[in-house]
């Protein structure tokens, strides 16, 4: 993930982006010691998409979005045992439509 610094405002308020992203992540804020957004420029070098011909693209580079950080978190993985922990979990939604783009977590 990347973040750059935005040149324009925000269509979608911060409160906005707090409520899509609790709403697509639900019980997140709950088990949150701490919420955090923070607008940027937001890019993801590894999320690809395929168009009608197959060709593969990059999803999301630059685009202006609120990052929605759920901090102080015990969520365990998927993974087998023992589980790891994720901590963080960081919830990017769209700053122009409000429009969820992906979550992304951190142990």
């Amino acid at each position: 993930m990347r973040y750059e610094q935005p040149t324009s405002a925000p269509v979608v308020s911060q409160d906005q982006a707090v409520a899509a992203a609790t709403a697509r992540r639900p019980g997140l804020a709950e088990l949150a010691a701490q919420i955090e957004a923070r607008y940027v420029l937001f890019s993801d070098d590894e999320h690809c998409v395929s168009d009608t011909s197959g060709k593969m693209h990059l999803a999301f580079q630059r685009v202006p979005a609120w990052i929605i950080t759920f901090k102080g978190l015990r969520v365990a993985s998927r993974g087998p045992e023992p589980k790891a922990f994720f901590h963080e979990a960081n919830v990017a939604i769209n700053a122009q439509t409000g429009e969820y783009l992906e979550t992304f977590w951190y142990q």
